[in-house]
């Protein structure tokens, strides 16, 4: 039997590909913010210290999508910080780095007037289908087995995710909260509110769980949480609903602020956070005095290692080593002369694989499998 101590897949290396949005993990404080260590980092930290839960895993590749707005250019033009970062880390890694700009697919409108009436604008749809073949070369090219996304802020779909010549069943996401609870890109903000049942007061809070904790309902203002209200305590199956100003939440129901938040490792689909699980954890205890800003910090820990022990447990899972093996058959494929048999992904000479030079050594960390000790995003 396989332990997940020391993955034992008979695959040899397996070549990861980090994908991200700057704009998005710069509001996170990736390259800026000391006390967090970037997920990309922290992963690359326990390879080349012989964790034995990544001892097979090298990350081959970054891809990001950006625009270019709101966090600095992309290139050599006023670059955000973050973007600096994760160039000047695959530099000094050796590993290859493609900057895919979403802008132009983006700016087309999502529908167009036809007779009078609305319909998909095709052009759009053409455009983002172009934008994947792109991606999917880029993935082929650098001969990658599996996709880590990480706050990319684009939606896999009909390329991505195609069954017979996509990565379908090899792209996982990390999501920073407990996805059956709070998907989406607001996590920590929605944990923390639901803790505090939505409440921006400590007397409007003492209130509400004082008649919660007595047998009654309690009322709260909507504060500007409708979404986030009616999301939480949907999925949650609370009994609750809106008064006009206000919200009535029905009495009796003490886990409806459950003060945890956590990470989730699960298989992409064509919805948002959504897919078979592959490991969760809330192990990131809501404290009293904690703010959105606070909890992410300290949720950052659990997300990391949730990555390095799920990944693990992924890769041995014997379909995912099946998917590998369908999959390293068309690398060999795109990447030889022989591209008939399969579709045209795209330009092949758009990008050239950026070739591993001499690792740069790190200073040696403790092996995740002695740091987590237990299950125990500046995303909000």
């Amino acid at each position: 039997m396989r332990s997940m101590e020391e993955p034992q897949h008979e695959l040899g290396t397996i070549r990861l590909a980090y994908v991200t949005s700057p704009r998005e993990i710069t509001t996170e404080g990736v390259g800026t913010d000391s006390r967090i260590i970037p997920t990309i980092e922290f992963l690359q930290r326990q390879i080349e210290s012989g964790n034995l839960l990544t001892r097979k895993v090298v990350i081959a590749a970054v891809f990001v999508d950006d625009n270019g707005t709101a966090h600095g250019n992309h290139g050599n033009v006023d670059p955000s910080p973050t973007f600096e970062y994760l160039r000047n880390f695959c530099q000094e890694h050796g590993i290859a780095f493609h900057v895919e700009e979403s802008k132009p697919w983006r700016q087309i409108p999502a529908k167009v007037e036809q007779d009078g009436v609305k319909v998909p604008n095709t052009a759009k749809h053409e455009a983002k289908v172009q934008y994947e073949q792109r991606m999917l070369s880029f993935m082929r090219e650098n001969d990658i087995d599996v996709i880590l996304s990480d706050s990319y802020t684009v939606l896999f779909n009909s390329v991505m995710l195609d069954e017979r010549v996509g990565y379908n069943g090899l792209i996982i996401n990390i999501h920073p909260g407990y996805a059956a609870e709070v998907p989406g890109v607001t996590p920590t903000r929605d944990a923390h509110g639901r803790a505090n049942l939505f409440t921006h007061t400590g007397a409007e809070r003492h209130e509400a769980f004082t008649k919660l904790f007595s047998g009654k309902d309690a009322i709260i203002s909507r504060n500007g949480y409708d979404k986030s209200i009616a999301g939480v305590y949907g999925r949650m199956g609370a009994e609750f609903e809106f008064v006009g100003d206000s919200v009535r939440i029905a009495a009796g129901q003490r886990n409806i602020a459950r003060a945890v938040t956590g990470a989730t490792l699960h298989v992409v689909d064509a919805l948002i956070d959504h897919g078979p699980t592959i490991l969760t954890s809330t192990g990131t205890p809501i404290r009293r005095g904690d703010d959105v800003e606070s909890l992410r910090i300290r949720n950052y820990q659990t997300k990391n290692n949730v990555v390095v022990r799920g990944l693990a447990k992924y890769l041995v899972q014997t379909e995912t080593q099946d998917l590998i093996t369908e999959n390293r058959i068309r690398n060999r494929a795109h990447n030889s002369d022989s591209m008939s048999s399969l579709p045209n992904y795209g330009s092949t000479n758009a990008f050239g694989r950026v070739p591993v030079k001499e690792r740069v050594p790190v200073q040696q960390v403790q092996p995740v499998a002695q740091i987590i000790g237990g299950s125990n995003g500046k995303r909000q």
